[in-house]
């Protein structure tokens, strides 16, 4: 029955941004370590059921069901990942990147230090296309010829993210947190020592690892994309104000996922959670580009399934304020943005008289008659539906025509058109809202008692 309305706010919807599942370093059998990570079953990772077209497909398929966004970074390698890549259409459920993990092998000042960066390339990237990362290394063969051993050298790392930006592409340090990673090599080299704690007593795992300030800025001045962490409390490390500029800076962090068998690609703890109005290269970049707002970790997002709004419908007619109007809300803050007297408070009454929250209105005092008199105005004889998604994950629709007589008139069904048994929406406690008007914000800004109520 509510088919047309599900469909519509389900196209709405791709065009807002919400939070996707991402891992951004994953191995394929292109990889020489495949298979080998302990506990890997050897049948199911058997690299004759990913060969081919058909194995690709089946590749993608195992990583569907766990994520919405992933790149292929083979160690020096990119074939079996662009051509992956390739066969996946762009479209908003699941996207897979066509990508690269690195060795690359600092300026001399580092010594014998070796870095692991992940390179990902915009969709439909090619072997030609990675092979340009290369240039002027003629110690590295063509991507078949590679064994993954071999190394980036002679070059600055600055000098080596420019050149996958002029690419196109994103760069994240891998691994950085490791015993061989960029961090103990800084710990070994830096005036100032890394405080590396290990988690043998439960003493050491409340202090916290500290990350010197000549690593990050190293990090930040080569321009990195992301850096790769093993916890997500290290992300803090890498949110600082500088003590040689005074600056505040920020190098975004994501989650260290690093598969290399299909029995990890199910590992929630390790999936980094980025907030993306397009599922693509160019989504992952936005979110980069914001990491407080648009970067979260398993254990910063609520619980789901969580009592959401979904979308509202007002239909009217050629005499009523809004004659049709559909809008999608996304999982997290909403904002609706107009000039004065575009409708924003009228989607705000809209709700408040399809929750019950009219019998209540006398409450609030002198903005009583103002409320209604605005929903008279704007709402008489309008079909007002909503698409609530309770705590348990079911989804039902909230509709009532406005009638300025009754204060009341909200019936609920489920999406199959089917007339649910709730009496009073409010009451029933399913369909928990807390709502409140301009007026009444502006009130509560003026009133110590209503500030201290709510």
């Amino acid at each position: 029955m509510y088919k047309e309305l599900i469909n519509d706010l389900h196209e709405l919807r791709k065009r807002t941004a919400r939070f996707r599942r991402v891992a951004l370093h994953l191995h394929t059998i292109d990889s020489h370590d495949w298979a080998r990570a302990k506990g890997a079953d050897k049948d199911l990772n058997s690299r004759d059921r990913f060969s081919g077209e058909a194995g690709q497909s089946n590749f993608a398929k195992k990583l569907k069901e766990h994520l919405d966004l992933c790149a292929i970074t083979d160690h020096m390698k990119c074939g079996y990942a662009t051509s992956l890549s390739s066969q996946i259409d762009e479209n908003d459920e699941f996207i897979m990147l066509p990508g690269m993990e690195v060795n690359f092998r600092p300026e001399a000042a580092l010594g014998n230090l070796r870095i692991h960066l992940l390179v990902i390339l915009p969709e439909g990237s090619t072997v030609e296309t990675f092979s340009r990362l290369f240039e002027g290394q003629n110690s590295i063969p063509g991507d078949q010829q590679r064994t993954g051993n071999e190394e980036v050298s002679r070059i600055t790392l600055l000098e080596f993210v420019e050149r996958v930006h002029n690419n196109e592409g994103i760069c994240i340090a891998a691994h950085v947190d490791n015993d061989t990673g960029v961090r103990c090599r800084f710990r070994q080299t830096a005036r100032e020592t890394l405080k590396l704690f290990s988690d043998s007593t439960s003493e050491q795992q409340e202090q916290e690892s500290d990350v010197g300030d000549q690593l990050k800025e190293y990090l930040f001045n080569s321009r990195l994309d992301g850096i790769e962490i093993h916890k997500s409390s290290h992300e803090p490390h890498y949110n600082w104000i500088s003590k040689i500029d005074g600056e505040k800076k920020w190098i975004p962090t994501v989650l260290s996922f690093d598969a290399h068998c299909v029995e990890q690609f199910g590992r929630a703890e390790r999936i980094s959670h980025l907030k993306m109005t397009n599922l693509g290269l160019s989504g992952l970049k936005d979110a980069l580009r914001f990491p407080d707002t648009r970067i979260r970790f398993p254990e910063n997002l609520p619980k789901l399934p969580s009592p959401t709004l979904r979308g509202i419908r007002i239909i009217g007619d050629s005499n009523s304020f809004f004659e049709s109007l559909t809008v999608a809300f996304a999982e997290n803050l909403n904002c609706i943005i107009g000039v004065r007297g575009s409708g924003k408070s009228t989607l705000v009454e809209a709700l408040r008289y399809i929750f019950g929250y009219n019998r209540s209105l006398d409450d609030i005092g002198q903005l009583a008659g103002p409320i209604r008199d605005l929903q008279k105005n704007n709402l008489e004889g309008c079909l007002i539906q909503i698409v609530y998604r309770a705590s348990t994950g079911e989804e039902r629709v909230l509709s009532a025509t406005y009638d300025e007589k009754t204060d009341y008139a909200t019936k609920v069904c489920t999406l199959a058109g089917d007339y649910c048994e709730v009496a009073d929406v409010e009451a029933s406690g399913e369909y928990p809202l807390r709502l409140f008007g301009w007026s009444e914000i502006e009130t509560l800004g003026r009133s110590h008692q209503r500030q201290r109520e709510l």
